[in-house]
């Protein structure tokens, strides 16, 4: 199986919170040692905390095939299924993950009526979730056989192994055949349409306000732009807190991660945003005299940002309009790059 179709089921497990970070690390480490030349990215992935499910959904990212497979989501059902027959998880729980996929994942129309009408089911017969489950087992949890082996207990050995593994792959990756490398894409036109965004790499930090319902929520909020994949998207997080008073810890209020990157064809960029409730959304963005904007649809109405970025300050405005034409400001932030 391709490793795309492996990562996007990961990524997938683990974001639904049905997988380990250590399993997701073992996954990687078998690529590794099958593929001649594995993918940078599943090498970078070996290094990452397995602790830290976020950062690993995030190094997983470049990898997926999106929106899921239909392969990909019935393995994760089929997943549900062995977690759910031996008592690993409860029927309430395996309900709570099956209300996250439809809310979380894009599903293909006939799953999603499917899922939905099951869900409804078992609201009145008890064991309509665990049968209709029963369907997925066998065959398409198969087609994740890295995964079933990944939840054997491996024997201990030498701490340092995964760390051994991820070297040896940039060495086969650095001394492969020369033909290889030659018929693989240089990325140079991604890189130069980025180069054109490098004024907002950098660390920033200020004040900020958004609009939450009535209530206008001011924060103290950091942005961290950073170039990733030898400099053919931006990785963009934002982290805003309010500061606990007297012994009290901070409390954040709000942390987003974006990916920028450039579409050669279309010759257009655009940004996929996420939050830490899971939520996501694809923007467009375009260069404005001194900064940059991004846009997209949502319920009612339109949402834009706007940064204008210059002499190590960065004053960004969202808005919001029902109509296109009468905009609402909603957000507001100005920061300062630091050194």
């Amino acid at each position: 199986m391709s490793y795309s179709l492996e990562a996007t089921y990961h990524r997938t497990a683990l974001l639904l919170g049905l997988l380990t970070g250590e399993e997701v690390h073992r996954w990687a480490e078998r690529v590794i040692e099958r593929e001649r030349v594995p993918p940078d990215e599943v090498v970078d992935l070996v290094s990452v905390s397995s602790t830290d499910l976020s950062a690993l959904r995030h190094a997983l990212w470049p990898l997926v095939v999106d929106p899921e497979p239909l392969a990909v989501l019935r393995g994760i059902l089929a997943l549900l299924h062995a977690d759910l027959e031996p008592g690993r998880r409860g029927v309430a729980d395996t309900v709570t993950v099956m209300r996250q996929m439809r809310s979380m994942l894009r599903l293909p129309t006939e799953l999603y009526a499917e899922l939905n009408a099951v869900l409804v089911e078992q609201s009145s017969r008890k064991t309509a979730v665990p049968e209709w489950l029963q369907s997925f087992a066998n065959e398409h949890l198969e087609l994740f056989r890295s995964h079933s082996l990944s939840r054997r207990r491996l024997p201990t050995g030498d701490p340092a192994m995964p760390r051994c593994l991820a070297l040896t792959a940039v060495a086969v990756a650095l001394l492969g055949p020369v033909g290889m490398h030659a018929q693989a894409p240089t990325g140079a036109a991604n890189r130069a349409a980025m180069d054109q965004l490098e004024f907002m790499v950098g660390r920033w930090r200020g004040e900020a306000w958004m609009q939450r319902g009535t209530e206008r929520v001011q924060t103290t909020m950091t942005e961290t732009v950073e170039r990733k994949l030898g400099g053919v998207v931006l990785q963009v997080e934002g982290l805003g807190v309010i500061p606990g008073a007297d012994s009290m810890p901070q409390r954040v209020v709000h942390h987003a991660f974006a990916i920028i990157s450039f579409d050669s064809q279309a010759k257009t960029y655009g940004l996929r945003s996420y939050i830490a409730s899971g939520q996501f959304g694809d923007f467009t963005v375009s260069l404005v005299p001194g900064g940059v904007s991004w846009s997209r649809e949502v319920p009612g109405g339109r949402v834009r940002n706007t940064a204008k970025i210059s002499d190590g300050s960065w004053h960004e405005v969202g808005e919001f309009s029902r109509d296109g034409v009468d905009w609402v400001q909603i957000m507001e932030m100005r920061l300062h790059r630091e050194p």
